[in-house]
Parts: C-alpha cells; structure tokens; sequence
C-alpha cells in the first residue's frame, strides 16, 4: 500500500451514503489528506473528515477529486465542474481488487473490493465498479456506468455510457448494453438491450423506457 504522505489531497465529492463507502475506500488505498464536498452539507465531518461546500477556500488545498454519487448522471455532472475547477481526476482501486495488466480503467474510477477486471477490458472515466462485480476479457465499459455488487459482465460485451447493472445481474458474452439501460438485480441478459430501457428477470425481458427528469 503507498505511503499516504506520497498523494495528493483527496476531496470526494458528495457526503451520502457512497461517499462514505469511498472514503474507506481511499484510506484502504493510502490516502490521508481527504476532505468531502457537498452542495448542503448536513454535518460539518464526516468518517472524521471535514465536509467543504464548493466556495470554501480550503477547497484551494485539494488538488484530486473523486465523484462519490451513485447517480450515473449526476456523477457525470459533478465530474465536468470538478474538471473545470482545474481539479485532476483520480483513480481508486481496492487493493484486493484484481485488474489486468492489460486492461484499461480510466481516471475517476472507484474499484471496490474483490473487483476483477479481466485480460483486455477497458473501463471509462468516472465508473463505479462496486464490491465483488466482474468485468470479464475484452470487455468495453463506457464512461459513468455503475455495475452494482456481485454483476458479472461476461466477455466481450460492450456496456454503454450511463448504464447501470443491478445486484447480481449477468450478462451473457458478447452482448451491447445500449446507453442509460438498466439491468435489474439478478437479471439474466441473453440478448442485447436497447438503449434507455429497463430489463430484469431470467432470462431479461424489457419493462419499460427510463424515465428521464
């Protein structure tokens, strides 16, 4: 594990539920120096660490940022302002999570533990990869998704951006998951799956179109 006193300062950006989760996260991954930030903070720390709101000056100490919102699109949208706010993007990865030499994960990207991301496989930016869940070979995971805990994506699958595997769901090998779908917990995915739609049972059938705010 490295030495906190080698990273940067660390903000992670949302003080809910998974930001909680992330901040074990990040001192599982060596890091100290770590502030929350948060649009209506409801308590001044949290896990110890102090909560910022974005115009407070202490924010000028913090150099990367991690988004800790499991929203796909509102990740994606605090992403960019924490972007242009000229804050560099890191990377998470759980020390027992097991990632490929030849896989790619992108910046912004938290790998919880037990992860396994396979030979060949390329997650995008600002992903959450959370516990237990498997990219498997070749696989193509576009940026904002979330692939919940214990979903398997088989290999060679394409998973498009802002979609989001449930708990446990499968996916057979060599399916697209089309942008902003979602796949119910334990759903079995023998068959692509057209962007915007929710599908779940086994094997998955479509429900409905995804509501859009």
């Amino acid at each position: 594990m490295s030495s906190g006193n080698t990273l940067p300062k660390l903000l992670l950006w949302g003080a809910g539920a998974h930001g909680r989760v992330i901040h074990d996260l990040a001192w599982a991954c060596g890091y100290r120096g770590v502030a929350f930030v948060d649009d209506a903070p409801a308590a001044e720390s949290v896990c110890g660490s102090p909560v910022l709101r974005p115009n407070d000056e202490r924010m000028r100490d913090y150099t990367h940022f991690i988004v800790t919102i499991g929203d796909n699109r509102v990740r994606a949208c605090c992403f960019e302002a924490a972007l242009r706010r000229g804050l560099e993007a890191a990377l998470l990865i759980h020390p027992s999570a097991v990632v490929s030499s030849s896989a790619v994960v992108g910046l912004g990207t938290m790998a919880l533990p037990l992860v396994v991301v396979g030979a060949g496989a390329s997650v995008g930016e600002n992903c959450i990869l959370n516990t237990g869940c498997m990219v498997e070979h070749d696989s193509k995971v576009w940026d904002h998704v979330h692939i919940s805990p214990g979903a398997i994506i088989g290999g060679e699958v394409t998973v498009e951006t802002f979609a989001h595997a449930g708990m446990g769901a499968r996916v057979l090998s060599r399916l697209r998951i089309g942008r902003e779908s979602v796949l119910g917990a334990g759903a079995v995915v023998t068959k692509d799956v057209d962007s915007g739609w929710v599908v779940a049972g086994i094997p998955a059938k479509p429900l409905r179109e995804v509501v859009r705010s």
